[in-house]
């Protein structure tokens, strides 16, 4: 490309490219051209005007080709097309011919074919021209083809205003329209001498006052499947005027003309399947298959393809209307590039009608073919559509109109394109074709996402060429290539506004690589690699261009100036936490800005050097490392201006700065590999004690910058101050996470991913709420809130202190961590709460994951995906190993299996923990599905869980193993076993107890039980089947019994109590589910089941009133003792008992925990006492006093009592009318003592 200056030591440095041009790799163009013109100049070398005389004066075949872009303006005529072989002049629909419109300048015509030449033109533009002889734009004495272009506004003060041909005239897939000649054929004349034929092509608003508005034949011209409408005439006809000759029209329709569209002087015109709006009159010879009527044509517009079309309407009669037969041989696209044939019959006129589908359309998995009807469908509709395509590759085998694979999108509402993961591919096909992917014309709008752009080769863009308003989402444009002459570009040439979100630009080369930006860019969280390229291998900003940079990573270009990245001529571009790393340059830096170019580099590194000639360059809080070949610095200056603001330079210093220059450092930044520490891209971290720690100013971040290069969860900056670079460092383990602040708690899981040893994470007693996705599978199975934990980085352990870490209810749906495999974390004393996905409701583990006084609460596995999904409410274990201790799993549910835990292919061992309240409410396991796994559970309890199909509490299947050692399964519920199903593998039941839930079931495999209690039957075992036992095991309502877990307390007579075996301990268990202070063996044997029995014993001194001072007989009475746990109505336990003439008595065997205690004398008011804690061994209690007087023991001292005592007052034992009951002092005798007691007791009741 031609620069406006060079400096010196450029002209240094070049000497220097031919000993290391092996650094940038080469391309091999498809073919050679002949002549190329590089200059929009009139005249001149590298002129198309010098091009021809050049062609002209060459004996063989040659080919002008254009390696610039837009309007070459002539200010005289052209030579004419005169050479002795055949002139190809090949403008790829980029070039436009305009004879200039300035005062003064004579009138010529755009092109002449000299008598005996021959020549093609294709992909032209040619307009204004003004002959005052025939053909006012195209002149044509000897043989020429025109593909692809567009004739246009050309006049004539003779015949043929857009072209007149006395020799072979071929036109395809073109345009003629808004020519005028003060003779005949506005837009075509066919001279006596010549001869034309057109095919796919349009003549619209071209005049004639004379008659053949659109074309004049006076010999032989043959139309094929094109559209003539909207000419007009001042005599004769307004479409197509035969004067003598044969005139054949094929598939072709003719309307909408001014006075008539077909007129016949004399000579023969035949007609096959053509529609001609007013009438078939001037046909005379075949007349097959006609039409008239209107053919329904929409307006002359850009419908897609390099030139403009009238699309016909859905309901035109032209449709499926022509005959395949009249096709000619080769022709597979309409004048477009669209499929010719769509449907049984091809369309009469150029236009083929795809437009046969709703939007938003599905494209079947690699239907090309569907895939350009539908952007041409989209093309022809002014809504906004969407074309939705399927994972798979859609192969491109020709251009569809010029030099685009695609149909151009054109402006016409926007498109959306979601890929879903496609690919769509030019063929790697031996012959095929060269052209671009896509093409987005001027005006037009789209979206892409999920996409893959790959193997275009052309010039001017070899992936996408877009010049409208493009978006590109989650996409790569890859493998792209052109050949490496002025004006290439490999990925993306971008000439309009340009938006690249998630975008991976790789292995594209050019003369620019990646991307070349010739209007407005944003780029963020996006990759620019493996791009080669002449001048800027990632990304070229040139001619007063736009271009910001955000959070991306530019690495592995390779280019003579900018590896990569180069900004030039008067463009603008500002780079924000982002790193340039590790390109190739043979001239300047890895960044470098030229030629009055104005660049701002914010927080980002560059590790490749940075050079500026002739430009101004700004950098705050970057580093700038590396070596600048062949200078050794990193930072080199020629003339311009460079200003630094606490930056770092590794090298050379800041020699290069000669603008203001504040707090900046020099030395080796202490950079790592460039890795994956987090984000979207790969970034270099800064390593322990690098200068760049802490060492820039927070004054200086871009409004809005709150974080580093890779995004959310990383803070820009982490106290005291920002960091010079694009990362932000981590902090030091153990670290504590301020109280609720998730953005902390994730950004400290991230950093230990990044660590290889063990790291300690300590949470704040609070509420750590998760609001977004923190990764969408970028490892492991599906979304989290919380980073996931990776392998190779060391034991993660996170101390929750009763922390709670939940998803907000508004948020979307994701699980709170995902435990890669090989990777391992332990939690401990959290509470995990809200999770929701589709499997693994808070948790998904491959890896090594411990729960350690955990409670998991709340969590869905909603399989909202449908298939084999919904497993595993509150935890699905993948492989790996889990390993669950006083802990408690409830309230979870999933839709199909595993309501709190699925465990597939991994091992589980679960440890003093309680999983109550769980669902699986379609399929199995209410608790835990085990699927080909093992599972281990001692000392634990499963409890009103339920499942839709088998196992409430816990289901065994495939090769699975299960083993429940003083387990407690009580109140689970399913269709078939309530408490455990085996449908395949083995079960192992031991001192355990099954109750309250309809025992267990066994479709499958083998379930050996020792020592259990299962309260329905013992019908389901199959294999070992030893002392064990059915019945009721009388268990206490779940409760705090003490220990971190909730547990079912054995009542006193239960036969679970010292039924146990204890060689079925599993070695070094040593308590019960409660844990420390509660012993697993208490009376010698062992009890079934979680809880081991703890033998209270409880002493009560009575207080009984009218006694003497104790001892003494008259304190020996019978008392009614009754237990109730804390707020129940029905006591667990209950008996007489007598005290001993202290007033004392004892209540052995009873079951530690906390009840209330109701006492009742045999003529006293009864007494209760709440809250009374038991515990193993004695206990002691001292009611207040038994207030005497119900006679009756009705629980209320009223009339009654007294009349009992008026009956027997005054009586003694032994006197048969003696009442004991009003013996309220038991002295033997009913006296006035006995009456004060009743006295001052009356009208009170008991407790």
């Amino acid at each position: 490309m031609t620069q406006a200056s060079r400096s010196p030591l450029r002209f240094t440095c070049i000497l220097l490219l031919t000993a290391v041009l092996a650094l940038v790799p080469s391309q091999t163009p498809a073919h050679a051209a002949g002549y190329v013109v590089s200059t929009l100049s009139d005249s001149g070398a590298g002129s198309l005007r010098q091009a021809i005389i050049d062609a002209n004066a060459s004996a063989a075949d040659d080919t002008i080709t254009f390696s610039v872009s837009g309007t070459i303006t002539l200010l005289t005529a052209l030579p004419s097309l005169a050479n002795n072989g055949t002139l190809s002049i090949d403008g790829g629909e980029l070039i436009t011919i305009t004879r200039s419109s300035a005062i003064g300048t004579p009138k010529f015509r755009i092109f002449a074919v000299a008598s005996g030449a021959s020549a093609a033109l294709s992909g032209l533009t040619m307009t204004n021209g003004n002959s005052t002889g025939n053909g006012g734009g195209v002149l044509n004495e000897g043989i020429l083809t025109v593909t692809n272009s567009t004739i246009s506004g050309n006049t004539t003060s003779l015949a043929g205003g857009g072209i007149l041909t006395s020799g072979a005239l071929t036109i395809t897939g073109s345009t003629i329209s808004g020519n005028s000649a003060a003779g005949v054929g506005g837009g075509l004349t066919v001279n006596p001498a010549g001869s034309a034929t057109v095919i796919n092509s349009t003549f619209s608003g071209n005049h004639s006052p004379q008659g053949g508005g659109a074309i004049w034949n006076y010999v032989t011209l043959t139309v094929i499947n094109s559209t003539i409408s909207g000419n007009t005439a001042g005599n004769r006809a307004g479409g197509i005027y035969h004067n003598s000759g044969t005139t054949t029209l094929q598939n072709t329709i003719i309307a909408n003309s001014a006075l008539m569209n077909c007129q016949r002087s004399s000579g023969t015109v035949n007609a096959q399947n053509t529609l001609i709006e007013d009438a078939l009159t001037c046909v005379n010879g075949t007349n097959t298959d006609n039409l008239t009527g209107d053919p329904k044509l929409g307006s002359l517009a850009n419908n897609g393809g390099s030139t403009l079309t009238f699309a016909t309407q859905t309901d035109s009669p032209a449709i499926n209307a022509g005959s395949n037969a009249l096709v000619p041989a080769g022709v597979t696209t309409d004048q477009r590039g669209a499929r010719r044939i769509v449907g049984a019959s091809v369309d009469i006129g150029a236009y083929e009608q795809t437009c046969f589908m709703t939007f938003p359309f599905t494209v079947p998995a690699s239907d090309t073919n569907s895939l350009l009807d539908a952007i041409a469908c989209a093309n022809s509709t002014a809504s906004d559509e969407t074309i939705n395509l399927t994972d798979s590759t859609y192969t491109l085998t020709t251009a569809y109109a010029g030099s685009s694979g695609l149909p151009p999108i054109v402006n016409n509402g926007s498109l959306t394109i979601n890929g879903g993961g496609a690919t769509i591919t030019r063929s790697a096909a031996g012959g095929t074709p060269d052209f671009r992917i896509m093409t987005v014309d001027v005006g037009a709008t789209m979206l892409m996402t999920s996409l893959t752009i790959s193997n275009g080769y052309a010039n001017g863009g070899s992936g996408i060429r877009s010049s409208g308003t493009l978006t590109i989402q989650d996409s790569t444009i890859a493998n792209n290539s052109s050949d490496f002459t002025s004006n290439t570009v490999g990925g993306i040439w971008n000439l309009g506004t340009l938006t690249l979100t998630r975008v991976v630009v790789d292995g594209n080369g050019g003369e620019v690589g990646g991307l070349r930006n010739n209007g407005t860019a944003a780029i963020a969280y996006s990759t620019f690699s493996n791009n080669t390229a002449a001048d800027g291998g990632g990304i070229a900003n040139f001619l007063f261009a736009a271009l910001t940079l955000d959070n991306s990573t530019i690495t592995d270009n390779a280019a003579t100036n900018g590896g990569g990245i180069a900004n030039w001529f008067s463009a603008v571009m500002t780079i924000t936490n982002s790193t340039i790393s590790g390109n190739s340059s043979v001239i300047t830096g890895d960044l470098h800005n030229e030629d009055s170019g104005v660049l701002t580099v914010n927080n980002s590194t560059v590790n490749g050097g940075l050079s500026t000639f002739n430009a101004t360059t700004n950098l705050n809080n970057t580093i700038v490392a590396g070596g600048l070949f062949p200078l050794g610095a990193s930072c080199f200056r020629s003339t311009g201006t460079v200003s630094a603001q606490y930056s770092l330079f590794e090298l050379g210093g800041t020699t290069c700065v000669n603008g203001a220059s504040v707090g900046n450092v020099s030395g080796d930044p202490l950079l790592s590999p460039l890795a994956d520490n987090g984000g979207t891209t790969l970034t270099h971290a800064l390593l322990t004690g690098s200068p760049a720690i802490d060492a820039g100013s927070s004054a200086l971040l871009p409004i809005g910058v709150i974080t580093d290069q890779r995004g959310a969860f990383f803070p820009r900056i982490v106290s005291p101050s920002v960091d010079i670079g694009a990362v932000e460092s981590c902090p030091t383990f153990p670290h504590t996470v301020p109280a609720g602040d998730s953005t902390d708690l994730i950004f400290s899981i991230e950093c230990a991913n990044l660590s290889p040893t063990d790291d300690v994470i300590n949470l704040t007693p609070s509420a750590y709420t998760l609001n977004a996705v923190h990764n969408l599978d970028p490892v492991g199975p599906g979304a989290s809130g919380l980073p996931q934990i990776l392998p190779g980085t060391g034991m993660l352990t996170i101390n929750g202190g009763g922390a709670a870490i939940t998803r907000d209810g508004a948020a979307p749906d994701f699980r709170h961590f995902v435990i890669v495999s090989g990777a391992s974390l332990t939690l401990n004393d959290l509470i995990l709460t809200n999770g929701r996905a589709d499997n693994g409701g808070s948790v998904v583990s491959g890896g090594t994951l411990a729960l350690n006084r955990v409670t998991v609460t709340g969590n869905t596995a909603t399989g909202v995906s449908g298939g084999d999904n919904g497993d595993g409410g509150g935890l699905i274990a993948l492989g790996g190993t889990v390993t669950v201790t006083d802990s408690t799993f409830s309230g979870n549910a999933a839709l199909d299996d595993g309501g709190a835990i699925y465990n597939y292919l991994a091992s589980t061992a679960i440890t003093g923990s309680t999983l109550s309240d769980n669902a699986a409410t379609s399929d199995n396991g209410g608790a835990i599905n085990n699927v080909d796994s093992v599972l281990v559970i001692v000392n634990s309890t499963i409890t009103a869980n339920s499942a839709g199909a088998s196992g409430g509490g816990v289901r065994n299947t495939g090769i699975g193993s299960v083993t429940l050692t003083h387990v407690t399964l009580s109140g689970n519920a399913a269709a078939q076993g309530g408490a455990v199903a085996n449908t395949g593998g083995t079960t192992h039941l031991k001192n355990s107890i099954l109750a309250d839930s309809g025992g267990c079931f066994r479709s499958a495999g083998i379930i050996h039980a020792q020592n259990s209690l299962i309260e329905d039957g013992l019908v389901c075992v199959n294999g070992t089947n030893t002392a064990n036992v059915t019945g009721d095991p009388n268990l206490a309502l779940l409760a705090s019994n003490g220990g971190p877990t909730l547990t079912h307390a054995l009542l006193a007579g239960s036969i679970a109590i010292n039924a146990g075996d204890n060689s079925l301990i599993p070695v070094g268990v040593t308590t019960d589910q409660r844990g420390t202070g509660f012993p697993r063996i208490l009376g010698g044997m062992v009890d079934m089941g979680a809880f081991e029995t703890d033998y209270a014993e409880l002493s009560v001194q009575l207080s009984l009133q009218g006694r003497p001072a104790a001892p003494n007989a008259r304190w020996v009475t019978t008392v009614h003792f009754a237990l109730y746990p804390t707020g129940e109505p029905m006591p667990v336990y209950a008996d007489d008992f007598i005290s001993d003439s202290s007033g004392q008595f004892t209540v052995p065997n009873l079951t530690t925990g906390i009840y209330d205690i109701v006492i009742k004398g045999t003529h006293t008011l009864s007494r209760r006492i709440n809250g009374v804690v038991l515990n193993a061994g004695g206990n002691n209690i001292s009611p207040a006093v038994l207030l005497e007087g119900d006679a009756n023991d009705s629980n209320i001292i009223n009339i009654s009592d007294f009349s009992i005592l008026a009956a027997s007052f005054g009586l003694s034992q032994p006197h048969p009318n003696f009442n004991a009951g009003a013996d309220f002092n038991q002295d033997g005798i009913v006296n006035i003592a006995d009456f004060s007691l009743l006295a001052s007791n009356f009208s009170q009741s008991g407790e």
